[in-house]
């Protein structure tokens, strides 16, 4: 959307943190509980995600903002890490599953856009295996510029790992 201000099109997605023992949200760092279970989320849609993944998978199989090191440190530079929002490690599966939650606000924000299209040409090109275990969830149908590279609805993600992910039974 040109011309449209992506201040307004970022006040959507709120960071938040969540308490399972409460099963309550506080949003902000002011004023927080005091338990040991409190969970930093970056939107409520990654939430989702999360909740989605529970549906298919145990917890202890979903890892969360598994860090990723895409370049190893060589002087003078530090290793260049991504922390993927859940990897899923389970004997379902044929191998690692990577998943990453993209509201739709990232295609009318071009700069985040082309940041995260740099990032997945160079996992593509450095890590291939986990480039084809990647799947991109999301609130709307959106495409990458530039790229093959299309979300999948959240809705649909349990029949897609069905399809494509889980091992056969023999």
């Amino acid at each position: 959307m040109p011309g449209k201000s992506t201040k307004t099109v970022f006040q959507k997605v709120k960071p938040f943190w969540y308490s399972p023992s409460l099963q309550r949200s506080f949003y902000g760092s002011k004023n927080l509980p005091a338990v040991d279970d409190l969970e930093h989320w970056d939107s409520t849609f990654e939430f989702k995600t999360y909740l989605e993944l529970l549906k298919l998978f145990d917890k202890d199989e979903v890892e969360r903002q598994k860090k990723l090191t895409i370049l190893p440190a060589k002087a003078p530079f530090k290793a260049w890490t991504w922390k993927v929002d859940f990897c899923i490690k389970s004997e379902k599966l044929v191998a690692p599953l990577y998943v990453e939650s993209k509201g739709g606000w990232i295609i009318h924000d071009k700069s985040s856009e082309r940041d995260f299209v740099h990032l997945l040409h160079l996992i593509n090109y450095l890590h291939p295996d986990v480039f084809n275990s990647l799947v991109v969830v999301s609130d709307s149908d959106w495409s990458l510029s530039n790229t093959s590279v299309f979300s999948t609805l959240l809705k649909d993600f349990g029949t897609i790992i069905t399809y494509k992910w889980r091992k056969l039974n023999e």
